[in-house]
């Protein structure tokens, strides 16, 4: 397939929403970060992280409001791969708002070396 059919143009279908839903922000053009409203980093242990999810474990509690989790570069890990990290080690959130994101809210999950910026354990 060359190019994905729309009926009518939907901004939510585009690879730019698409970048803006999994990409870390410092991945984005300077043109694409302006389309993101906020941005909050936070590191969490993967012990603390799970003390936040729902049920089915799809999103993460924050301020008041459940917020749908998808992996950076959406490159979700295998079950075998977060088996792997202990509950001490760390996990990046990037929280992010855009109008070009489906509900207008993202938590982008990764794998950190250690806590940086706004650290929680």
């Amino acid at each position: 397939m060359l190019y994905h059919a729309l009926p009518s143009p939907d901004r939510s279908q585009t690879q730019l929403a698409y970048k803006l839903k999994y990409y870390p922000k410092i991945s984005l053009s300077p043109a694409a970060r302006k389309f993101i409203w906020h941005t909050i980093h936070i590191v969490y242990t993967k012990a603390l992280l799970l003390e936040h999810v729902n049920a089915d474990r799809s999103q993460l509690f924050f301020r008041g409001t459940y917020i749908p989790i998808v992996w950076e570069f959406n490159n979700i890990p295998t079950e075998e791969e977060w088996n792997k990290y202990k509950d001490t080690d760390y996990i990046a959130v990037e929280y992010r708002k855009s109008a070009l994101i489906p509900g207008k809210y993202v938590a982008i999950l990764s794998f950190s070396n250690g806590p940086r910026g706004h650290a929680v354990s």
